[in-house]
């Protein structure tokens, strides 16, 4: 990194992607208007000081048509989309390599089919990564 110079990180979580399976519900169950309000506020906080930031999304995210537009327009204001997995395993460090894999490959097959990029920045869900999982990356591009 330049000195004089920060990085900007996001995890774009919806609250489904993180509570699903877990036992948690709403009534009405989560809203995938979420993902927008959060994007459009967070992209308006950053540009107050002209910053762009990494966020790192989840590719089930990107199979609902109406956040297609937000995710686009994140992009296109100069923020990285970067992969968070495609269903946000909490335990991503426990599964076999072939499901780490498909987890990395699937967020990536959403993400170019939305925005004609695919990412090159992994952040594990739940906090956790194996050591199985930098090869993967390694092969598969990301920086």
């Amino acid at each position: 990194m330049i000195p004089g110079t920060a990085a900007i990180s996001s995890d774009i979580d919806t609250l489904a992607s993180i509570y699903k399976g877990r036992g948690c519900r709403r009534p009405g169950g989560y809203s995938f208007a979420e993902l927008r309000i959060g994007l459009e506020n967070f992209s308006r906080f950053l540009a107050r000081y002209d910053a762009k930031a990494t966020l790192f999304m989840v590719g089930s995210d990107f199979l609902i048509e109406t956040n297609h537009a937000p995710i686009r327009a994140a992009a296109a204001e100069g923020h990285e989309i970067a992969n968070h997995s495609m269903n946000h395993v909490q335990g991503f460090r426990m599964l076999s390599v072939a499901e780490k894999e498909a987890e990395i490959a699937g967020m990536e097959d959403v993400c170019k089919s939305t925005i004609g990029v695919a990412p090159v920045g992994f952040r594990s869900p739940g906090w956790n990564i194996a050591d199985d999982v930098l090869p993967i990356l390694k092969r598969r591009g990301y920086r």
